[in-house]
Order: structure tokens, then sequence, then C-alpha cells
């Protein structure tokens, strides 16, 4: 099957990233699924303790979650990599370690997601977003989350939650609402059951959260980490997709050049894509499960002490090196999670904080020339969201650009990128591909055909010969 249509590319092996060295990260496979049977070990344990009249509902919720997390582990959606997994375990070693917990937890999962987020899964396993340690700046940061979920465990608030939805899942009236809610067909009526429903529901959890931002506070205060970082760390969920470096503007410059700069207008947000939907934003807020982050600020400034001392790190260098090889999988994961423009802004990010490693020039080449490809096949929509205002500041630019901008200007913008002087790698197979591909789209035949030789030249055998010879 052809290479082109299914936007199958080489990835590279070895790329430099600031001082070390960069690969797509490796998953864990079905035959290395020991994580995954311990995890299941836990759950019948926990299972044989539930204590509850809703006991065979509860029991069905968890064995539910269990398959979810087989299919995980077999769809390679786990990351297996030694740096990010050691840096994560020691984090959470140290936080057991210096408490006395009443429920023994279980283990971290590094999950493959560019998505903000860590979170607990019900039978004291962790799952941390590969894009949750990109956006972290310290160690610190990261034994908060890390602690604020090992407080839910504690406090038993999943089986709590499951629980209560489990006496609640006889309300018709509810059920039925819902069902309208998803076909599209909701009714003021059917909309305030679900509003009411819903701020039962999370106001409960809510509380909880305030419960675990306490319990979790104290148990990462007692490992010794700076409690100024807690709130560091809420700032920083709370502004998840703005760029993690501030770059403003500047975000775009390696897209903009002196004899085609880049415009304004290709980051607006179109009118037709601002109509507010009233029902629609009242029911987000409404489902959402966490308190404003400034009610959490608050919470937490009257039990912290502010203490000023040295950020906690084990070490440093260490801790660093696997933030930035998490900066990067997160280019990866949001091009393979078919979201360009996720993997987009991570990459102009990561090209402006490490100008020479090629891996971002890479990505961004292969963005781009998949857009063209998916635009010209009618299927962007599969790949960039048609509208940017459920997204805020730098990822909504980013949203509004792919969107905006004309085909004829993307492919103008494509073939000046990778033919620019110190973007281009001569020794890249997929950077002649890209740019004898991204030549044929923009009508320079000339400079197609010396691209095809050159590559040909090189690449005697290469990846792309096929492609190339075909037309």
């Amino acid at each position: 099957m052809n290479k082109i249509t299914l936007l199958v590319f080489a990835w590279l092996s070895v790329l430099p990233v600031y001082g070390q060295e960069f690969s797509p990260l490796k998953t864990f496979s079905e035959r290395s699924s020991q994580k995954w049977k311990a995890i299941s070990q836990r759950t019948e344990l926990e299972i044989a303790k539930i204590n509850s009249p809703e006991k065979n509902q509860i029991a069905k919720v968890l064995e539910e979650r269990l398959k979810f997390l087989e299919r995980e582990f077999n769809s390679k959606n786990y990351l297996d990599d030694s740096v990010l997994q050691n840096r994560v375990d020691q984090v959470w070693a140290r936080l057991i370690s210096a408490n006395t917990l009443a429920n023994k937890p279980g283990q971290i999962l590094i999950s493959n997601s560019s998505n903000v987020n860590a979170f607990s899964f019900g039978e004291g396993t962790v799952i941390v977003n590969v894009g949750f340690l990109a956006r972290i700046r310290n160690e610190s940061q990261l034994a908060f989350a890390l602690a604020h979920e090992l407080a839910h465990y504690q406090l038993n608030h999943t089986l709590i939650n499951i629980a209560r939805k489990a006496e609640g899942a006889e309300d018709k009236e509810v059920q039925a609402a819902l069902a309208k809610f998803k076909s599209g067909n909701v009714s003021y009526h059917d909309y305030s059951v679900i509003v009411s429903w819903m701020f039962t529901t999370t106001g409960f959890q809510r509380k909880q959260e305030i419960a675990a931002d306490s319990l979790g506070f104290l148990l990462y205060a007692k490992a010794g980490y700076r409690e100024d970082q807690a709130g560091e760390l809420l700032k920083i969920l709370d502004s998840a997709q703005s760029a993690k470096y501030h770059p403003g503007m500047a975000l775009f410059n390696p897209l903009n050049f002196a004899s085609f700069p880049f415009r304004q207008s290709w980051i607006k947000e179109s009118k037709t894509h601002v109509v507010k939907d009233t029902l629609r934003e009242t029911f987000l807020d409404s489902v959402r499960s966490h308190p404003h982050v400034r009610e959490r600020l608050n919470h937490l400034l009257q039990i912290s002490n502010t203490h000023q001392g040295k950020t906690y790190q084990t070490d440093s260098s260490r801790f660093q090196h696997a933030v930035i090889r998490a900066e990067y999988q997160c280019i990866q994961s949001s091009f393979e999670n078919n979201r360009f423009d996720k993997s987009l802004f991570f990459a102009l990010q990561l090209k402006q904080q490490y100008p020479p490693n090629k891996y971002a020039v890479t990505m961004i080449g292969r963005i781009l020339l998949s857009l063209n490809i998916q635009r010209r096949n009618t299927t962007a929509h599969r790949f960039v969201p048609g509208s940017s205002q459920w997204y805020r500041s730098d990822l909504k630019a980013v949203i509004n650009f792919l969107n905006n901008i004309d085909l004829r200007d993307l492919g103008e913008i494509t073939f000046r990128f990778i033919n620019l002087k110190g973007n281009f790698d001569a020794h890249n197979e997929e950077h002649y591909f890209i740019l004898w591909k991204v030549c044929l789209f923009t009508d320079r035949w000339e400079t197609a055909g010396k691209v095809r030789v050159m590559y040909r030249s090189k690449f005697p055998r290469g990846e792309y010969v096929e492609d190339m010879m075909t037309q």
C-alpha cells in the first residue's frame, strides 16, 4: 500500500536534544505487561476488602476499569521508558517512605498522552500523562501532584464515588436526559435535570478535591518538598494551554520569512467559530470536578507556612533531562493521536527553545506536509479542531492558524520552512521527501526533479525511492 496515502514516515533512530539524544519513546507491549498483572492482583484484593451494600456494583466497575486498562496496555498506550519511570518512582517512593499510610498504594504508570493531567485509577495505581511531566519545572511540583493522588487513595475517594453513582444509577429521569444530551436533542427541561444532578455530584467531588489538597499537602511537606511549589503547580495546571516558555507571537517565528512574512490574520478567530452556546458552556462548567484554582490556592495559603528553602530535588540534572524527553514525546504523542494542532504547538515551542535540534524541524515539516495532504483529501477536520472557541491562549492561536491559512499559503510555508538553510538536513531521508512532495504541491517541478535525483543518488535503496519514482 502506498506510503504517501497512509502517511507512514520513517522515524529517526537517534536525534540530538540540547545536550541529550532523543528518539520516540517505547511503550509496553503485550509481552511486557507485568505492571498490568500486578494491577490485576491489586484489583482482586481491593474487591475483597469492600464492605458496602453496593459491593457487587462497585466490583463490577473495578473489573470494567481493569479490562479498560488491559486494552490500554495492549494498545501500547503506556510508556516503557526508564528515564521517566525512574524519576517518577523516586518521588513516589520518597512520599511513601516519609509518611505513615493507612492504605498501601500501588505503582505509577506513565500514559502516552500530551494532556496535562495525573489521576488515581482506583486500586492504588496512579497514572501520570507524559504531557504533565513535560509541563512541570521541578521535582517538588511533581511531588505535590503525586501526593494529591496518594491522598485520594488514602481517603477512598474513588470507591466512594463509585458507590454514590451506583446508588443513583436508577434515576431514570437523569438517564433519559443524559441520553438526549448525547444525541443533541436536549430540551430545556432535560438540561435543567442534568445541571441539577451534576451540581449535586460535582459539589461533592469538589469537596473531595479540597480534602485531597489538604491531606496531600501534609504528605508532601512531611517528605521535605518546598511548600510554595504546591501553589505553583496549581497555576501551571490552570494555564496548561499556554506555551510553557511564554514566547507570545514569537511562537510562530519558525514560520516567518523575510520574503513571505507570517500574517496576523492567520491567527484571528473566525466569527463563524465564536457563537456562544450558553447551555453547553454552563454544562461544561457544571461538570468540572475540581474547584477553581483560586479557591485551591487560597486553601493552600491557609495551611502552608510558605517555606522558602531550596527546592528539594534528588538529582536536578537528571530530572530536567527527563522533563525534556517528555517535552519531545508530546510532539510524537499528539501526532500519533491525530492532533496536528497540539503536535505543532509543542514542536514550535521546542524549535525556539532548542534551535539546533533536528527532531523539531522534522516534526514541523511532517505536520505541515501531512496537513497539505489532508486538506487536498478534504479530511483535515479529522486532525484539527474546526473551532478554537473551547481552547485558550497559544493553542487557540495554533488552531486558528491551521484553519485559516489557505492551501496555497500552506504549501508556501511548508516549502520555505523545510528548504531553509539550517533546517534542511542532507542526511535525513524524510527531509528530501517532504521537500520533494511540497515542490509538487507548489508547482516547483524543476526543483522537485532535482530533489529526486539528489535523493536517489544519496539513498539508492532509501525509504522513499518507490514513492518518488511513481510520480
